[in-house]
């Protein structure tokens, strides 16, 4: 085999590998990068040694075999960085789709513009070159738009069948066209090429019709319990405030007005303070323009007004538009109350402060709690599985890191001191400057 071999190959399956990177998104570290150089090596090699030491006669038997080889190795990388089979899978088939995109384009381009069957070296890796960019401008553009919706970037089902598609087209691909004459092997790719896009197409369109059905019906779901939640605190309120005046109606019966007096000052004064109190947090969440987040940030508000912890609302401006998927804010927002109310509850004079900020078209988000002094890292409470009840537990923050490295313009700054647990959410800007977290 000649040094041709080696380069060409290697550019064959960089893009490929660099487009699955792209939708993965991973950390850019030294290591990372390494591995990725490496399993685009071994793939190289491993398809040398398939050549030079299989006889020609049974290459065609085996093939499928190497490609599996192969495919194994990408693999093993990508969930290196991702820590999810599935999503590793399905980023990987989008690279291959990508790849046949761009393989469909310089074959139309080469065979019908150019006219030129049997290209020289030189226009070789031209095409390779072009290839290569090609392949990186789709997945760069895809990446920007398409799987930054909900359907394509949390939709498991459609992953799941997706990967199981194309993957099964590539297997069926692997058995027909090495069995065909030379002269139509590259047209036959060319077909399965275009035959994978449209199908992957068509499950598309048919899943996304189920998936925003069932996306409604969620959201129906979280309206009736969010209502449901305010129905019973207006409830609770009504049964509280009836006692009250049944207790005074007592006082009254017994002409008692010091008792009356006492027990006014006593017990009414203090709760009509804390009404207040809860009305004005309450009130500051009008100042948030998305009925989504302004429910549930109510919702947990009220939830930890009821067990006694002492809520703070801060929204010093209107924020009319936040940049960032709504339903994903609020699985994000949710996992950090959640936490916040579960840690509070266990903790004298526990404060739980939420604080939004916007500032140049950017937002900065902040749930701050008391947490005592037997946190752990930050590291540790963002490990999958980790929790400080019991098993079962500790998949929240893990799944919140999971969900934000799929959002290139939002940072999360994680800071535990002085006993509070602070998370800080910047939306379309850049890091949280540390200033931010000293609140009082």
């Amino acid at each position: 085999m000649s040094i041709h071999f080696w380069i060409l190959n290697f550019f064959v399956y960089l893009p490929i590998f660099l487009s699955a990177i792209i939708f993965l998104k991973p950390k850019l570290t030294v290591k990372n990068a390494a591995i990725g150089l490496v399993t685009v090596a071994a793939q190289v090699l491993t398809r040398w040694l398939f050549f030079m030491f299989m006889p020609s006669v049974i290459q065609g038997i085996f093939w499928n075999v190497v490609n599996l080889f192969i495919s194994t190795l990408i693999l093993f990388a990508l969930y290196r960085y991702s820590k999810d089979f599935l999503y590793s899978c399905y980023c990987w088939v989008l690279a291959l789709l990508v790849e046949g995109i761009a393989m469909v384009a310089l074959y139309v381009f080469q065979m019908h513009l150019l006219g030129v069957p049997n290209p020289a070296i030189w226009l070789v890796y031209l095409l390779r070159g072009l290839s290569i960019l090609l392949q990186l401008s789709i997945a760069i553009t895809v990446k920007r738009s398409f799987t930054k919706l909900p359907f394509f970037s949390e939709n498991r089902v459609f992953m799941y069948y997706a990967s199981l598609m194309v993957i099964s087209i590539a297997i069926v691909q692997n058995f027909v066209v090495p069995s065909l004459p030379s002269g139509g092997i590259w047209s036959s790719y060319m077909i399965f090429k275009i035959l994978t896009i449209l199908t992957f197409i068509v499950l598309a369109f048919w899943q996304q019709r189920d998936f925003y059905k069932k996306e409604i019906e969620k959201q129906r779901v979280q309206y009736v319990g969010e209502i449901e939640m305010q129905h019973f605190a207006i409830r609770s309120f009504r049964h509280d405030y009836i006692n009250v005046l049944l207790t005074m109606d007592q006082y009254i019966k017994e002409d008692d007005m010091v008792g009356l007096k006492q027990y006014f000052n006593n017990e009414i004064m203090p709760t009509r303070t804390l009404l207040e109190n809860q009305n004005i947090e309450l009130g500051n969440l009008g100042k948030l323009q998305s009925k989504e987040i302004k429910s549930l940030l109510s919702v947990k508000i009220m939830e930890a007004q009821s067990l006694g912890i002492n809520t703070i609302v801060e929204i010093p401006e209107v924020v009319e538009e936040i940049n960032m998927k709504l339903a994903s804010l609020a699985r994000v927002l949710g996992v950090f109350l959640d936490n916040a109310i579960e840690a509070c509850k266990e903790e004298l004079n526990s404060q739980l402060r939420v604080m939004v900020f916007e500032k140049m078209g950017s937002q900065l988000i902040v749930v701050k709690n008391t947490c005592g002094n037997r946190m752990p890292t930050v590291k540790q409470v963002f490990e999958k599985g980790f929790s400080t009840k019991g098993s079962s537990r500790g998949l929240g923050l893990y799944n919140v890191r999971q969900l934000l490295d799929k959002e290139d313009h939002v940072t999360l700054t994680t800071v535990i001191e002085d006993g509070y647990f602070i998370q800080a959410l910047k939306i379309n800007g850049t890091a949280v400057n540390a200033v931010l977290l000293g609140f009082d």
